[in-house]
């Protein structure tokens, strides 16, 4: 019945993906691997609310990770709507980690990326309908310390990511407006994960602007949720962190 629940949960997460307003910027999943020794890789292949996203990690040194994200969309039109929203974005990242127990890890990660976003969506002011597009190509700083817990079946964690995020958006309405401007996100996730070589994961994460957002009429994607497969690979077993020295 649990497992019936939380596909329930995934079926509302697309629905709301596809009911979602004009965005400029959507977070990416947070790539947390949670690596405990040297030789460890992880896969990740997940889909949700900010779309596909892909993940790699790998660790080729004790206590140091390396990491190449991407994410994806592109919602087709219909005939009831003219609303359209597309977006690519990629980024690389390095970073920390290391036990402090037997069974947890904490780690942090700093990264850069770059992205797009293309929206068209009608929106209705007084008695009038107006077409707006908004086009956004911007550039992301990160940085993500996280703690979880590592089982030999399981996986739990949570990360703080916090964004900068340099904005260079057009829009075009009855006018063209462009705005080049500074954001800065908090973005915190909790990740879980179940299994053994290949793995189900889950994330639910948020974002949410530390500074004030400037008035450039797009609607941020605060909540986001992803569930998809995990591909674990360089250990056959996993009882503790104590036991992977």
């Amino acid at each position: 019945m649990k497992y019936r629940n939380f596909f329930g949960f995934c079926i509302l997460a697309f629905v709301a993906i596809i009911q979602s307003c004009a965005t400029a910027y959507i977070p990416n999943k947070v790539n947390s691997p949670m690596f405990t020794d040297k030789g460890e890789a992880k896969i990740d292949l997940t889909w949700g609310m900010n779309g596909a996203d892909v993940q790699i990690a790998y660790t080729p040194i004790k206590h140091l990770g390396i990491m190449t994200n991407g994410c994806f969309s592109t919602q087709t039109r219909d005939t009831s709507t003219t609303n359209f929203h597309k977006h690519a974005y990629g980024e690389i990242g390095v970073g920390w980690y290391n036990k402090i127990s037997s069974k947890a890890v904490i780690e942090v990660y700093g990264g850069y990326g770059r992205g797009s976003s293309d929206t068209d969506w009608s929106i209705e002011e007084w008695t009038a309908v107006n077409n707006v597009k908004i086009v956004d190509n911007f550039t992301k700083y990160f940085i993500q310390p996280s703690i979880g817990i590592v089982k030999e079946k399981s996986s739990f964690s949570f990360t703080s990511r916090f964004s900068m995020i340099q904005m260079d958006i057009d829009r075009l309405e009855s006018q063209y407006v462009n705005v080049n401007d500074i954001d800065l996100f908090w973005e915190p996730a909790f990740n879980f994960t179940t299994g053994k070589t290949v793995k189900f994961i889950g994330q639910f994460g948020i974002s949410y602007p530390i500074i004030k957002l400037p008035e450039y009429s797009y609607t941020p994607k605060y909540i986001s949720f992803s569930a998809g497969i995990e591909v674990h690979l360089g250990r056959n077993k996993i009882k503790s962190v104590e036991e992977a020295e």
